[in-house]
């Protein structure tokens, strides 16, 4: 379902680095999310609403937004091994490492430290990818079809058959600990990539 969004809002998300690769490189457009039901078993906004998950309008529930809305994705990263020992929000806007670029130039950037910072402790400065939400919609986990999960940013080496992109989808999804099985309900998030080239250190 796509809706129209009056209040465009900004949130974090993270990726892996490989996942981070594709949104780079333009194959990765869509990402699912797992969606959390309350007691009752119905999505929930705050304290007031929630509806039943075949509403169609269960999708204001979802946490990763609206189309209209901005999700400023989280990655691993280094920073220089002289801040070890404080916290990103400390580092101030630093040059940073991120982990999906693979193994930096040591000679260039001999200062990085060994210690790889989790993406959940990336500031909203170091941030160099901006996502735009463009669709959100629930469904079944294994309703995913071929051209979705090559939307998933999964290996397209052998498109042409039939069912390829879903398998790789499939245990990409069990590789994170997801349960393919179980066919939960997900949150489908279409999104496109922002150009925020000029724009680094905001926020």
């Amino acid at each position: 379902m796509k809706t129209t969004n009056t209040s465009a809002r900004e949130r974090p998300i993270l990726f892996s680095a490989p996942m981070v690769r594709a949104i780079l490189n333009g194959t990765k457009t869509q990402t699912r999310r797992l969606v959390k039901l309350n007691m009752a078993g119905r999505v929930q906004r705050g304290a007031a609403k929630q509806w039943h998950i075949a509403d169609p309008d269960a999708v204001a529930a979802c946490p990763y937004g609206q189309p209209g809305d901005r999700l400023w994705v989280r990655e691993t990263f280094i920073a220089s091994r002289g801040y070890d020992e404080l916290p990103p929000t400390k580092f101030g806007n630093k040059p940073l490492w991120y982990v999906a670029d693979g193994e930096p130039d040591k000679a260039r950037w001999w200062h990085l430290s060994d210690r790889r910072r989790p993406a959940i402790h990336m500031p909203r400065w170091a941030c160099r990818i901006v996502l735009e939400v463009t669709g959100v919609r629930v469904e079944r986990l294994q309703g995913i079809s071929d051209a979705d999960a090559g939307a998933e940013g999964v290996d397209r080496t052998n498109t042409s058959v039939a069912g390829y992109a879903r398998e790789r989808f499939r245990r990409l999804w069990a590789s994170t600990g997801g349960d393919w099985d179980a066919n939960p309900w997900v949150w489908a998030v279409e999104f496109k990539r922002l150009d925020t080239s000029a724009r680094r250190g905001e926020g």
